[in-house]
């Protein structure tokens, strides 16, 4: 049996139909038309035959003859199709229609209702419009499961949220890093969620643009949301807005916005240290070379004000105004020690040292920074480790920490000082890119004052920044730790709350080894002399000051602004035991004049000078000649008494 091709319409891509049905004549002759128009037929002639093709056949359409043989009918069968296959399209096929009946099977969820026998035109343009339905049913379910693993799939935060601002929906991997479950999350207002910095336009905020509006284009915006523990993670959202299908874009059509949120908070906090990290290093260039400067300056000052005071009667009166200038110079020179430290351009000697031994030796000290009452404590674990370390900066560091914490407790308080090993593992070190999994040495300063708010812990390593009073403090004692600390690859971090107290916890890279620290050598006695010395400083106050002070003690001194000058005079008549040069010059600087120096005369010391060595190590400053180095601003003192050890050396 054939027909006109030109009555076969558009048929469902999946054009397979089950027919059930107990008459052998039915099953072949709906068989044979169904066929002629290009169906697929799955047959079968018992309710048993049909509920097992329901299972493992695949078809979108199914004719079931109303009165099938035993127990089950056709509209048993077009109940189990519905639980088992929602999607099949199914029709019930009887020689016996009555209105009854065909309610019934409606009720059931039948598709349609044939009475046999059927025309066959009839019958396909039902099964026809049944397989078509079929079709857009199971698109429409198959884009919404794509849709479905597509809002799962996607990182980060994916929501929708309605026109009165409500969360109708939200992906599990956004509702986890919230630190939430979805169903926790739907019906919560948007507000509630986002930490806006126009708390006064939450109802105007970015994501109601759209309704406003009517745009459905593409926002994309940075985005904080408040976690359940009351953080804040950072995201990238991308959203639209959706309207009602088939309408025009306005505020009455307004669904609500769809968004799409890629968790950046890692990439933030890596930008945020990046940007501080670039800030510290301004400031410190900015601190080293207003430090360079005024170092010169005072080294003018300091050894000036000395010589004037050697110069005037024991009982003169204007011996207390020149002791007033030394004074000054003396804290004005220790504050351009602060300034290079946080610059890191202050010559360190880092070496292997016991931590434990330098606390010990800080103990008496402490006592005298710290107000009586405050009740002082320290704890030394018995195996605390060494540490790779400028021991008079790590006594900074302790001494610093200690003193702001005593400025912290103005009603008096208890101070604990502690040291002790510790071991940080991949797990404690997280995401955090400054801690790095090893062997510590800990030492921690913790005080029951006043505490730091949350708002401004996070500037307390920023020089010149200080919650203490205007005149109290010069912003300077924890950018120093900081920077001290971070220069011997450590860290520091700070926890405090608010009227509870604060404790400050100083990691330091743990030095495997059972060597004790070197000593200090102490200083040699002053002394003067009668040899030769030439002095290099292209600034003419300092190098006039240092020469007054060299012959006021007994030495014959030759002057040369630059390093071209200084070879002229060594290659003059006269002999010179000692070249005492800066060490950055224009052009050339000391170093340079050094190794010219050891190229004539590897037995000539040569003693360098600065306001800062800008990079320059103990190793260049200390060659094999005995050379060594002298900081500005120096007292006469210390520069006499550098000259004769290295006379005599």
């Amino acid at each position: 049996m054939r027909y006109d091709p030109l009555w076969v319409g558009a048929i469902s891509a999946d054009n397979s139909v089950l027919i059930v049905d107990d008459e052998e004549s039915v099953l072949f002759y709906l068989r044979e038309v169904l066929e002629a128009f290009g169906f697929v037929i799955h047959s079968a002639s018992s309710y048993e035959e049909g509920a097992n093709l329901a299972v493992r056949a695949s078809f979108g359409v199914a004719i079931i003859d109303k009165n099938l043989p035993g127990e089950k009918t056709g509209l048993d069968l077009v109940r189990l199709l519905k639980d088992k296959r929602p999607l099949v399209r199914s029709m019930i096929h009887t020689g016996y229609p009555s209105k009854h009946s065909a309610i019934a099977a409606l009720q059931l969820g039948a598709f349609d209702y044939l009475e046999k026998p059927i025309d066959n035109a009839m019958l396909y343009e039902k099964v026809r419009r049944a397989a078509n339905a079929y079709k857009v049913d199971f698109e429409r379910q198959e884009l919404f499961e794509n849709y479905e693993s597509l809002f799962e799939l996607i990182p980060g935060v994916v929501w929708f949220v309605t026109s009165k601002g409500v969360v109708e929906r939200v992906s599990t991997q956004g509702a986890n890093l919230l630190g939430y479950e979805p169903a926790e999350l739907v019906g919560v207002g948007y507000a509630d969620l986002v930490i806006d910095d126009d708390e006064g336009d939450r109802d105007g905020h970015w994501v109601f643009k759209e309704r406003r509006t009517g745009s459905r284009a593409n926002q994309r915006k940075l985005v904080r949301l408040r976690t359940r523990d009351d953080k804040e993670r950072f995201f990238e959202m991308r959203s639209c807005g959706t309207y009602v299908p088939g309408s025009v874009h306005s505020d009455d059509n307004y669904k609500g916005t769809f968004a799409v949120g890629w968790d950046i908070t890692d990439n933030v906090r890596l930008l945020e240290e990046l940007q501080q990290a670039q800030k510290m290093d301004a400031l410190g260039r900015l601190a080293g070379g207003v430090a360079h400067d005024l170092n010169n300056l005072l080294c003018i000052i300091g050894p000036s004000a000395q010589l004037l005071d050697d110069s005037l009667d024991r009982d003169h009166d204007g011996r207390a105004e020149v002791a007033a200038i030394a004074e000054a110079a003396d804290r004005a020179a220790a504050l351009t020690k602060h300034l290079l430290l946080f610059s890191r351009k202050q010559m360190v000697r880092p070496k292997r040292v016991g931590v434990s031994g330098v606390l010990e030796r800080l103990k008496a000290m402490l006592g005298r920074v710290v107000r009586e009452d405050v009740q002082t404590t320290m704890t030394i674990d018995d195996d605390v480790g060494n540490v790779f370390i400028d021991p008079h900066q790590l006594e900074q560091v302790v001494v610093n920490l200690v003193v702001n914490a005593s400025d912290a407790m103005p009603d008096g308080g208890k101070l604990e000082v502690r040291a002790g090993n510790a071991t940080i593992d991949s797990d404690y070190a997280g995401g955090d890119p400054r801690l790095r999994p090893g062997s510590y040495v800990l030492v921690s300063v913790t005080d029951t004052g006043k505490g730091i708010p949350e708002r401004l812990r996070e500037r307390v390593f920023e020089p010149f920044f200080t919650t203490k009073q205007t005149g109290k403090g010069t912003g300077l004692g924890l950018s120093i730790v900081y920077g001290i600390v971070n220069r011997a690859c450590g860290f520091v971090s700070l926890y405090s709350e608010e009227n509870i107290g604060t404790s400050v916890k100083v990691y330091l890279p743990r030095y495997e080894s059972k060597e004790d620290a070197v000593a200090d050598s102490g200083e040699v006695p002053v002394g003067s002399g009668n040899e030769t010395i030439l002095v290099v400083d292209d600034d003419d106050g300092v190098r006039r000051i240092a020469s007054k002070v060299l012959q006021r003690a007994g030495y014959r001194v030759l002057e040369s602004p630059g390093v071209d000058a200084a070879l002229e005079t060594l290659d003059g008549d006269v002999p010179v035991d000692l070249v005492l040069t800066d060490v950055v010059m224009p052009v050339r600087g000391g170093v340079d004049l050094a190794a010219m120096v050891r190229e004539r005369d590897d037995r000539l010391p040569v003693l360098f000078m600065s306001g800062y060595p800008a990079g320059l190590s103990v190793a260049d400053a200390a060659p094999e000649n005995a050379s060594a180095f002298i900081a500005k601003p120096f007292t006469s003192r210390a520069l006499l008494t550098e000259v004769r050890r290295l006379l005599d050396a």
